[in-house]
């Protein structure tokens, strides 16, 4: 899929020694800092790179692959593998950048990771863009399972079997690309555009997705972060689409726990905004932007 970053933007990859972990972040343009987190977890940013669409001249966009996610390292710490730990390390990138204040963007767990990081440092947040965002409860976020059992297809699962019957299928990079890809067919509202979706898999990354999200989602436990949301004054953006792997119920969770949100619906697509319809995503961003 062709890059959506800004014309002539330069990519530079860089790195962060941090609590036994080396933390990789790629930087696209220059000037207002937007720190964009990705989902999972255990992915890492390569989807978003070429497919957010937040590509500007006066941007620069930090792309972070969280501990144990993506080209991060840390699986071999896992008690280290948390919620705190994520929002400290984020918190690291951001002063390692030198920025006192960024936006944040975060995709499904990344606008969960977000939101906790706004809670203990608010004052280094200038605005909140939530896509497709875990929900503020694990009550309303466990239901998208209700949401995908809806969605299955004799084709998508029999194409899952047939990559699930190569021998070493989950150390196969490209295996793993068409695996995920099938996986996530029902996560969209046209499921043909998960086939413009890469996610950068190596080798392993299959062993370190799994660790991660057992680590961070039993550290996590039932949370519910309502109470603590209504008392942030940051302006949020909140993204969803009419076919979100979420159900209205938790849609509406959010925009209510957000005092300072404005929520934006966008039909006919799921859990990928960005991808199913780039146009619409970018106009309802900048008009977001503008207003801040």
């Amino acid at each position: 899929m062709r890059s959506r970053m800004a014309v002539g933007a330069s990519v530079t990859t860089h790195r962060l020694e941090r609590n036994g972990a080396t933390l990789f972040y790629d930087i696209v343009g220059d000037g207002r800092p937007m720190v964009v987190v990705p989902g999972g977890p255990g992915f890492g940013s390569a989807y978003l790179r070429d497919t957010l669409g937040l590509g500007a001249d006066d941007r620069r966009l930090i792309f972070v692959d969280q501990r144990g996610s993506g080209r991060s390292t840390g699986c071999e710490h896992p008690g280290l593998l948390t919620m705190s730990v994520f929002v400290d390390d984020l918190d690291a990138v951001r002063a390692e950048l030198g920025h006192d204040r960024i936006d944040l963007v975060g995709h499904s767990f990344g606008g969960l990771q977000s939101l906790y990081y706004a809670l203990l440092h608010e004052n280094r947040v200038r605005s909140l863009i939530l896509i497709e965002s875990d929900p503020p409860t694990f009550q309303e976020w466990i239901r998208f399972h209700e949401v995908l059992a809806t969605r299955s297809s004799d084709e998508r699962d029999q194409l899952l079997a047939t990559i699930e019957s190569r021998s070493d299928w989950q150390n196969d990079p490209d295996a793993l690309e068409a695996y995920f890809r099938a996986h996530l067919q029902p996560y969209f509202g046209c499921r043909e555009h998960a086939s413009s979706v890469r996610f950068g898999f190596e080798a392993g990354s299959l062993e370190k997705m799994t660790i991660v999200a057992r680590a961070v989602r039993g550290d996590l436990g039932e949370w519910d972060i309502t109470a603590a949301l209504g008392r942030l004054t940051t302006p949020a953006l909140i993204v969803y689409g009419t076919r979100s792997i979420f159900p209205s119920s938790a849609v509406l969770s959010m925009k209510q726990s957000l005092p300072h949100g404005r929520l934006e619906m966008m039909e006919g697509v799921g859990h990928f905004p960005f991808v199913e319809n780039p146009t619409a995503f970018s106009r309802i961003l900048q008009d977001f932007l503008a207003t801040l």
